[in-house]
């Protein structure tokens, strides 16, 4: 059989992509190391939006509370009875920010829960470290940790998304007595579930990191989201942007899909948390739903791996978002409210 030429050529074009993105984020760094030697500027530590960069966003009219972490105020939204018997956590990933559940919080918390969705520090109304040294996976799992214990949070349902759930799932050695239920949605645990992932995805995913490599700290947020989520209004696509006035604020979104170890050795922190998390997740007997997209470019492949090593997630069915991509909450926001509110009432 003769091979199937589209996808040779599809192939290849991602692999020029690849190519070519490394090559002008190695130009871009090499700069950028010249550049600061001659214009030497000095930032804050941190760096805080000005709260007026959120006014009238779309859908998001919640308000804002606060906690300081490791030195940085960290904000969260916190909606619903703060006596209610559960609380559901909701974890944000990459570029995106407590934003991204607005369509979620709502029905959530008018069914009686309570419902908190933190912004992590370089992302949203919390702040943003000007060095990048700053913004590591260590830093994120304490600010997890330390936002379940400052809260006293417990009898939570966890729901985590995309980097929230390599974070949420890694930080669970020290929150699991904290956590009831778990609600898994497109998200992985590195290395990415071996032969459940295909080769296409493995290549969207080198692509994505390719970009933020080459853009760094000028990734193009509004755009990558329009390019994301098909139809999504500019309105709300800047929303997306509204974190980063400019390319200052931008340490997280440049940093986070870099810290994805590709090889032993790499982000040893995040490899040990994954560790962690996929010996927990062998064991865990509680509830869990896996929830995950069918056009996700990347992750799509993982909703089986997460069924097959949870032992809760069997007699939980695993429910399948159709005509959504990545960012899920976005495309079909009432609807996985609607799944997670019958999980719940299970």
């Amino acid at each position: 059989a003769f091979p199937n030429m589209a996808g040779v050529l599809g192939f290849l074009q991602k692999v020029f992509l690849i190519g070519v993105f490394n090559v002008a984020g190695a130009w871009r760094y090499g700069f950028e190391a010249i550049w600061s030697r001659i214009y030497r500027r000095q930032l804050p530590v941190s760096l805080r939006t000005p709260e007026s960069r959120f006014t009238s966003l779309p859908g998001y009219d919640f308000d804002p509370h606060y906690v300081e972490i490791e030195g940085f105020r960290v904000h969260y939204v916190d909606e619903g009875p703060k006596e209610a018997r559960e609380t559901v956590v909701c974890l944000h990933g990459e570029p995106t920010w407590s934003y991204l559940y607005r369509k979620i919080i709502g029905p959530l918390a008018k069914g009686g829960h309570r419902v908190i969705a933190p912004d992590f520090i370089g992302f949203g109304k919390s702040d943003k470290p000007s060095d990048s040294s700053f913004f590591t996976h260590e830093l994120h799992l304490r600010t997890v940790r330390e936002l379940f214990e400052g809260l006293d949070l417990r009898n939570v349902t966890l729901v985590v998304h995309d980097w929230g759930g390599i974070t949420g799932l890694g930080a669970l050695q020290s929150i699991q007595d904290r956590i009831a239920r778990l609600v898994i949605l497109n998200t992985a645990i590195p290395p990415f579930g071996g032969s459940f992932v295909s080769w296409n995805a493995t290549l969207n995913f080198f692509a994505w990191r390719s970009l933020t490599f080459c853009f760094g700290r000028s990734l193009p947020i509004e755009y990558v989201m329009k390019m994301a989520v098909r139809g999504l209004p500019s309105s709300i696509a800047a929303a997306y942007s509204a974190p980063f006035p400019s390319r200052d604020y931008k340490v997280g979104p440049a940093k986070w899909p870099l810290l994805v170890p590709l090889y032993r050795g790499m982000s040893p922190t995040v490899v040990a948390s994954s560790k962690s998390a996929r010996d927990i997740l062998k064991e865990w007997k509680k509830p869990a739903l896996v929830m995950f997209a069918n056009k996700d470019p990347i992750i799509a492949d993982l909703a089986p791996y997460f069924k097959k090593i949870i032992p809760g997630a069997q007699d939980v069915p695993s429910v399948v978002i159709h005509k959504a991509g990545h960012f899920l909450q976005e495309d079909k926001g009432e609807e996985i409210a609607q799944h997670i509110l019958d999980f719940l009432a299970r």
